[in-house]
């Protein structure tokens, strides 16, 4: 009877994580500074970036960055442009921008910035000891000076997040936190030489 009782609860188990893994899972957009980059002066215009990653929505409106192990769709009802400008004000803030959001850039404006996001995923993958989220995200950054682009690139970072909770949710605004970071430690302090050099 034990034997029985004790397949019986360890089945429900494995239906409950399987039916959390195969529903929708929503996530928030979360962003920390992480670069320590100085140098930077002035003001700097940031255009609204664009988004050009060619994520689908779901019936509910919210995009889709992934799935789970199981086929369920990882999901956020944020505004990923405003995510990743959000970021940039306060990285290019901390390091020593005046930074003036605009729709887009005037033309001839002193120093402007560009971004696109190109790609942004996550998923959702069962580990030995728990479940892992990896994230990836490619942004293409283009410098304006007096009106006129003086540099671009593309920069593709990685992120990830560990453990054995069962708070998936949070994993994927980790793991994409952590991407963000990765790209902006490489690209901030790019924008400030580039803008900065005579």
């Amino acid at each position: 009877m034990r034997t029985t009782l004790r397949a019986v609860l360890l089945a429900a188990g494995v239906v409950t994580l399987g039916g959390c893994l195969l529903m929708t899972q929503r996530f928030d957009l979360v962003y920390q500074r992480g670069v320590t980059a100085t140098g930077g002066r002035g003001e700097l215009l940031l255009a609204r970036p664009i988004e050009s990653h060619g994520l689908a929505k779901d019936g509910d409106g919210r995009w889709i960055l992934g799935t789970t192990a199981m086929g369920g769709n990882l999901v956020t009802q944020d505004d990923i442009g405003n995510w990743v400008a959000a970021a940039l004000v306060e990285e290019l803030g901390g390091a020593g921008y005046a930074v003036k959001p605009v729709a887009t850039l005037p033309p001839g404006a002193s120093r402007g910035l560009q971004v696109s996001i190109i790609r942004i995923a996550v998923k959702h993958e069962a580990t030995g000891w728990g479940s892992a989220a990896p994230s990836k995200l490619a942004l293409d950054f283009r410098l304006f000076k007096d009106g006129a682009n003086v540099k671009g690139f593309v920069i593709e970072a990685k992120g990830d997040y560990s453990n054995t909770s069962a708070n998936f949710a949070r994993q994927k605004s980790l793991s994409l936190q952590k991407a963000l970071q990765v790209a902006l430690e490489q690209a901030v302090p790019e924008i400030v030489r580039t803008l900065e050099q005579p």
